[in-house]
């Protein structure tokens, strides 16, 4: 078993694991490496544990070495349960077909989500994102919502093209990138709000990121409608009774809720029009 397949339950659940009988095969739960894996496992293990306890059946988290691969496992079936970021879940449909959402997060009251294109407080050179050509960006992962897909496309609709700028790069992660930046590697970066807002007493916006639709928890085609329902059922019943658990997630958390796939379409289109320009 890979390092990603490792099993992530609680003591109760690990208990039952050994001295009860469970029946059903290990529930595959995916997680996009959109932070350092040690966070993504200590955010996400209360939830693996819940869905353990709730379903009977152990719970595996796995965290993808890349948003490539996650998308992969997804498509291909290899996950029962996966949470996935916006664009990712965009381009997975577009490769593979449609899979059966289940919920996306409400954060602070909406479910959608922003992001920062930012530079150091101290940067007096640097007030909008109109002066940054010629200067150097640092981006997440390639396939990144708000450290790439989203900032990409705005920068191209100012006229910014990834020709104008210095240099540039994929650091595969939003904490990645606000050290780039800290450190001096990079003058300019792009990360969901709830990572600039860690960083901020030490970094400036230049300008605040159009929203788009918050990520989401999505299961295999494989998944029986019934388990599908389980899963569903418990999911947009963690809050407020657990809250405690999207808290984990992320402390803004403040629901999840129902979605369909015309949430997506805005983003779409904006992964549409970077395709055509070949930049992604």
């Amino acid at each position: 078993m890979g390092y990603e397949q490792r099993m992530f339950i609680s003591l109760p659940v690990l208990y039952c694991a050994l001295f009860c009988v469970w029946t059903s095969p290990p529930l595959r739960f995916g997680v996009h490496p959109y932070l350092p894996r040690a966070e993504l496992e200590a955010r996400f293990t209360p939830l693996a544990q819940h869905l353990a306890a709730e379903l009977q059946r152990p719970v595996q988290l796995q965290i993808a070495s890349s948003y490539e691969q996650h998308i992969k496992f997804i498509g291909e079936d290899q996950l029962d349960l996966a949470f996935i970021g916006p664009a990712a879940l965009v381009l997975l449909f577009q490769r593979y077909g449609t899979k059966p959402l289940l919920a996306r997060l409400e954060v602070n009251g909406a479910p959608n989500l922003r992001g920062v294109i930012f530079t150091l407080k101290d940067r007096n050179d640097l007030t909008s994102i109109d002066q940054i050509k010629g200067h150097s960006v640092a981006f997440g992962s390639q396939r990144s919502t708000m450290s790439y897909i989203v900032p990409i496309y705005i920068l191209y609709e100012r006229g910014i093209t990834l020709q104008s700028l210095s240099h540039y790069a994929f650091l595969d992660g939003h904490t990645n990138v606000v050290h780039g930046v800290l450190m001096g590697d990079f003058d300019v970066g792009a990360v969901k709000l709830e990572v600039f807002k860690k960083y901020s007493h030490l970094l400036k916006m230049l300008e605040i990121m159009p929203e788009v639709s918050e990520h989401a928890f999505i299961t295999s085609n494989k998944t029986s409608d019934e388990l599908n329902l389980k899963i569903k059922n418990i999911l947009l019943g963690l809050s407020p009774k657990n809250s405690l658990i999207l808290s984990k997630i992320n402390p803004e958390i403040t629901d999840l809720v129902e979605t369909s796939h015309a949430d997506y379409e805005k983003l779409e289109q904006m992964i549409i029009y970077l395709s055509k320009l070949g930049i992604i």
